[in-house]
């Protein structure tokens, strides 16, 4: 009998003991959570990155909605890490360069020693460039569905600072929960030395990129094409819908008219006009730095006979900043042939 009440005491004191471990690092309600979802990296389309001196904190995720989304609980995610590392942190390998894992919704932590080689950066400074070393920092990572936190730092009281969890309640209050469901990417910097300011004459700066711009734009050019018997002088001008996607991928619709100006020797000019259709992306040929796509025309002005009636060009479209090149295939005459062609455009 009393080897059972001893048994009895020991459970109950082990029960006791969890329960007080539990609530000290339940901060955050895992029951809000019905179905769990761990998103993998590629998933994580949108990131915020708040700069400080000596340390960095790095939010990426799905989606921003779930920023301002009381089930993620973010505004005591890193309340709950200093809880539940406060007494747990030194019992780990001083590691020169270390990542501590910690997932809130398992309730575990673990770390991982990282390369501790400092790297080398070179730095444009008037007419020379010098190199140097750049120390490596040390990471949290705190997982949490839907959403990853990364806590960047030098120095580890950083971690238990009880202003991190203010800075980031203070930058997602800038914007509404609709305005941030807008935004892909965004820089926020509100530090003044090692300290954090938050007076009037000191606000948070943000700058952020939409999710998906779309714009309607404008563009003029001028260049060279190649025909069957002589180059020509060509001017165009051109209306298209550009989407410009996550910051990521871009998609260029154009309706565009180019003229196409000979001069033959005797002094004579004649123009040609086509009416084109071209797209464009980013992602046309992964392995080049430049957006790609197709290009087609049909002449709709003639006057000479540097083109046949009934001309139709198809061919392939590339662009950089300011150049465009097409090569193309001409079919003159109602397909009665092919020839190849270039076009070379710059414009704006």
């Amino acid at each position: 009998m009393k080897k059972l009440f001893l048994i009895v005491l020991v459970l109950l004191a082990a029960k006791l003991s969890f329960s007080q471990s539990d609530s000290c690092k339940r901060v955050y309600d895992v029951s809000k959570w019905k179905a769990y979802f761990t998103a993998q990296d590629y998933q994580m389309t949108d990131t915020l990155k708040i700069f400080g001196l000596n340390y960095s904190i790095i939010i990426s995720t799905t989606d921003f909605k779930y920023m301002t989304d009381e089930r993620t609980q973010i505004d005591i995610l890193i309340k709950d890490f200093q809880l539940y590392a406060a007494d747990k942190i030194d019992k780990f390998p001083d590691y020169p360069r270390s990542r501590i894992t910690y997932n809130v919704i398992r309730g575990w932590m673990f770390i991982d020693e990282l390369d501790a080689k400092d790297r080398v950066y070179y730095s444009a400074k008037r007419d020379s460039i010098r190199n140097g070393l750049w120390p490596s920092m040390s990471e949290v990572v705190i997982l949490s569905s839907w959403l990853n936190l990364k806590i960047q730092y030098r120095d580890e009281s950083v971690l238990f600072d009880s202003t991190l969890q203010t800075v980031l309640n203070e930058v997602i209050a800038l914007k509404t929960p609709e305005e941030w469901a807008k935004l892909d990417l965004v820089y926020a910097s509100n530090y003044e030395g090692s300290k954090y300011k938050s007076s009037e004459d000191q606000k948070t700066q943000i700058k952020a990129t939409r999710k998906d711009e779309s714009k309607v734009k404008f563009h003029v050019a001028c260049g060279l094409a190649t025909t069957k018997s002589s180059p020509v002088l060509t001017s165009e001008i051109k209306i298209g819908y550009e989407r410009n996607y996550y910051n990521r991928y871009r998609y260029y619709y154009y309706l565009s008219y180019d003229w196409n100006f000979s001069f033959a020797e005797n002094g004579d000019r004649s123009i040609n006009g086509f009416l084109n259709l071209s797209t464009l992306e980013t992602q046309f040929v992964p392995r080049l730095n430049a957006m790609g796509g197709i290009d087609m025309g049909y002449l709709i002005f003639r006057q000479g006979d540097i083109y046949e009636k009934n001309t139709f060009r198809i061919g392939l479209g590339f662009k950089t900043d300011f150049l465009y090149v097409s090569p193309q295939l001409y079919f003159p005459g109602s397909f009665k042939g092919v020839y190849p062609g270039l076009r070379l455009n710059i414009g704006i």
